[in-house]
This record gives structure tokens, C-alpha cells and sequence, in this order.
């Protein structure tokens, strides 16, 4: 998730994955993490595609108990607008959910999805190129432990840097690009790499680990410069075609993309629904991807069964997610179980981590409780307990995002950049939250170093802040 923070009243403005995103702690809209636009060429060609969308589990009467579980949880999530997309079970090469859920909650016609929708994949890209990167070195094309000199020049870290540091997230690279004096939308791959040669490692190579955009653009660029054409042409050859994803291509640079479907990106702002421009600013053109559900379960059930499923994976699990202002993306592939997960959202007031999470329990045959609606109370407690709490907090892969927490009137406040963002209330001594009916809160409590921490449910996802020693 791209990260950096800036508060208007209760408003966080928060770069999430790859761009910014508007976040209200004080609504009771959730969304979740995890990650470059859409450029709609024009009302866009057709997909060629003889498919009529469906609107229910696919197959008709499919009455496997991990479909019927999924879709009375996912429905539940829907009637409370906490979801709308599609999602894609798949377990030993059959297919047990294939569903869109559209919310009723918000009434927008912009909102509605079938199953034949096209959505913007975000960081799932960078499963994809860490795919092709694997190819590249068994055919001999690639050494991943090779410093990135050994294939471009320019870089001031070239020697210092190793390819697979940059798959990794442990190059040093920041989290974002900074300098820029255009849009990065307007970039062109060469003029990125500049940019990306004149940024300062915050961190020697492979002594840390931060979540870096700028390291997966070199490896966008460097796949494209190995295979001379550009990456999403490589995709295409690899991936799209030989795969039938027929819904699939990238934004720019892929001359044989059809994007007929495309599902518009919605997020909340006081309240009211808001739909996302299709072209944003502050995106790349390079890794900006589309596809459809059913297409991406083709992808992981081949990740599945490719010779390269164990590199790929951790303890036996291939996924990645990606998202951004009014866009969520996860697949999950379970190579020893041989199932996988897909969902696709163009919404992103969704309990990301919780889904993710009871998705995956589902599959492997837990019962999880179907999701219900949530009205959190307020405890008392004694007002010299906030005086621990006080202080800046740094939430490092957060962006480096600071949040200030200061007693005003025996409640504890939040504030950013000097703004208020709003009023914690006392769920217990230690945990605190924005609003009633949201589940994002602040826990603070000591770690294993006896060292205070400040915890932010924030969008599905736990954000550890450290705090900072005056």
C-alpha cells in the first residue's frame, strides 16, 4: 500500500498501495489495503466474448457446503455494503463459487458487477512479474542474485542492489517516488527510471524489509528490456493468451487489450458515494493491469500447478493483494490443498482482512460466523491511563505516517500534520475506536521489548506504530 496520510477534520487522506485514498475513521465504512488506473479507450471495444454474465454461482445448482457457506457470507457483507464484486472459489480444478454481488445499501447504478466484469488488478501485478521474473531465470535469461547493474545502467545503487532484493521489498527503495515534478501517469517507462535513479536507499540492501513501488517499477522495466517489448506485452505472451484470459490486458502498452466491462472504483466521503475518475493522476503506466475474476482463478490454478508453484509460494501459499481509492483486489492460491480465492471489488469499504481470512477458512472446511452488523460501547476509564498514550507515533510501513495523540478534555484526540483528526473512545483500557459502528480501532499495548506500541485497525488491516522518543 502506498502510504502517507493527511487529515481534514476527521478525513485521513491516505496513499494506499499506489494511490491516494480517502479515509473516514469516523464513518462506518471499511476498506482495506492493499493497490494504477484505468484509461478507458473510449467507450472501449468489445471482448469479442459470447459469454452471457452471470449473477449466481456458476453451475446453477451447485450445492458444495464451501459454496453455500461463501455466498451466505458474502451476501451478508453485501446487504450491509461492506462488499460488492465478484469472487471465484475453486478447488481441484472444478469451480464452486463464481458469483457478483452487487450492494443495494448505496442505490448507484455504477455499482452493479457481473461476472464478466473488468477490474483494475493493482499489486496483484507484481505476482504476475514475480511469475515471469522465475521464467526468465530458468530459461537461462535471468540471474536473480546479479546485482542490478549487470542489466541496467544508471543506477547509483546498481551494484549494491540485487534483483531479487527488488522482489523482495528489501532493496532499500522507498515506498513511493519522491521528487516528481509531473504526473506519473504521464511518465513514459524511461522517464520513470530517471526518477526512480535519483532516489536515496533508506536502508542498506537486504538488512530490512519495506514495501517499495519504485523497486517493482525497475522490475517492470528490466522484464521489458530482457524480453524487448514492453511488460504488459509479456503478459500478454505468457499469461493472457496461452491462459484464455480474454478479459485481461493492461491500460498502456498492450496493443491487443479489450476493455468492454470495466467496474468503476467507489469510495465514501461524508457519507456519500463517490465514483473514481478513470483516469488517475498519480499512478504509472507500467504494471496497470485489468482482468476479470474467472480469469485471474484461471491464472492461480496455473501458478498452482507450474513447476515454479514452490518458489512462488509461502508455506505452501501463493497470493498477493493489491488496492487503491475505491479498488480492492486478493487471490490466494493453497498449492498442497490445490484450491484457490479470488475476489475483485470495486468498492473499498470492505473488512479486508476479515474476508481474506474467513475466505480461506471456508475453504478448508471451517464453519466462520455469517458477518453482522456492529455497535461498539463506550467503557470508562480513568483519565491518568491516557497520559501513557500520549505522543507521536510513527507507523513505519505505513509510509512513515505520524500520527499525534493528545488529552483534551479527559478523551484522547488524534491529530496530523498539526490538524485534528478525531476523538478516540474507551472501548477498554487499551483499545479505542472512532465510531460505534466500525470496527477500526487504536489498541496500544507493550510488545515483546516492553516497548509501547500503538496498533491501527485501519481498512482490514493492523498497522504497528512506533513511538517516537522526543
Amino acid at each position: 500500500m502506498h502510504h502517507f496520510l493527511s487529515v481534514t477534520g476527521c478525513r485521513f487522506h491516505f496513499y494506499n498501495y499506489e494511490r491516494l485514498e480517502t479515509l473516514n475513521f469516523a464513518s462506518n465504512r471499511r476498506s482495506v489495503r492493499f493497490i494504477k488506473y484505468i484509461i478507458i479507450v473510449s467507450i472501449l471495444v468489445s471482448c469479442g466474448r459470447s459469454q452471457k454474465p452471470e449473477r449466481g454461482i456458476s453451475g446453477g445448482e451447485n450445492t458444495a457446503p464451501e459454496a453455500r457457506n461463501a455466498d451466505d457470507y458474502l451476501s451478508a457483507l453485501a446487504d450491509m455494503g461492506q462488499f460488492n464484486g465478484v469472487v471465484v472459489l475453486e478447488n481441484n480444478g472444478k469451480i464452486l463459487l463464481h458469483k457478483a454481488y452487487t450492494t443495494e445499501k448505496f442505490r448507484s447504478e455504477s455499482l452493479a458487477v457481473d461476472t464478466l466484469s473488468q477490474f483494475d488488478l493493482r499489486s496483484v501485478s507484481k505476482l504476475m512479474a514475480k511469475a515471469v521474473l522465475f521464467q526468465l531465470e530458468k530459461e537461462g535469461k535471468l540471474d536473480l542474485s546479479a546485482p542490478l547493474a549487470t542489466y541496467l545502467d544508471g543506477f547509483s545503487f546498481g551494484d549494491r542492489v540485487s534483483v531479487q532484493q527488488l522482489m523482495d521489498h528489501r532493496s532499500g527503495l522507498p515506498r513511493e517516488l519522491s521528487g516528481l515534478e509531473e504526473d506519473p501517469i504521464d511518465l513514459t517507462a524511461s522517464e520513470v527510471m530517471e526518477y526512480v535513479r535519483s532516489q536515496s536507499l533508506e536502508f542498506d540492501p537486504g538488512t530490512d524489509t519495506l514495501y517499495s513501488n519504485p523497486g517493482y517499477q525497475i522490475l517492470y522495466y528490466l522484464i521489458g528490456t530482457i524480453e524487448g517489448k514492453p511488460y504488459p506485452e509479456v503478459l500478454r505472451e505468457r499469461f493472457f493468451d496461452p491462459l484464455q484470459m480474454n478479459g485481461s490486458g493492461a491500460h498502456f502498452l498492450d496493443k491487443d487489450a479489450k476493455l468492454s466491462h470495466y467496474a468503476y472504483g467507489h469510495y465514501l466521503k461524508n457519507d456519500s458515494l463517490i465514483k473514481v475518475d478513470p483516469l488517475e493522476k498519480e499512478d504509472m503506466q507500467l504494471g496497470h493491469l485489468f482482468s476479470t475474476a474467472g480469469d485471474m482463478s484461471r491464472f492461480m490454478r496455473s501458478l498452482r500447478s507450474s513447476p515454479l508453484a514452490d518458489r512462488l509460494s509461502e508455506d505452501g501459499i501463493i497470493t498477493h493483494s493489491g488496492g487503491s481509492k475505491g479498488k480492492r483486489a486478493w487471490v490466494s492460491a493453497n498449492v498442497k490443498n490445490d484450491f484457490s480465492i479470488v475476489f475483485l471489488s470495486n468498492m473499498d469499504m470492505l473488512p479486508f482482512e476479515m474476508m481474506t481470512k474467513d475466505l480461506v477458512a471456508i475453504m478448508e472446511g471451517d464453519t466462520v460466523d455469517i458477518p453482522q452488523p456492529v455497535q461498539r460501547e463506550m467503557a470508562t476509564i480513568n483519565a491518568n491511563i491516557l497520559k501513557a498514550y500520549e505522543g507521536r507515533y510513527d507507523f513505519v510501513d505505513a509510509g512513515h505516517l505520524v500520527l499525534e495523540f493528545r488529552i483534551e478534555n479527559d478523551s484522547l484526540v488524534a491529530y496530523q500534520k498539526g490538524k485534528r483528526a478525531g476523538v478516540l473512545k474507551p472501548e477498554s483500557d487499551s483499545i479505542f475506536f472512532w465510531a460505534p459502528e466500525s470496527r477500526e480501532s487504536i489498541e496500544f499495548r507493550m510488545d515483546s521489548q516492553g516497548e509501547l506500541k500503538a496498533y491501527m485497525d485501519f481498512q482490514g488491516v493492523r498497522w504497528e506504530g512506533e513511538k517516537i522518543q522526543e
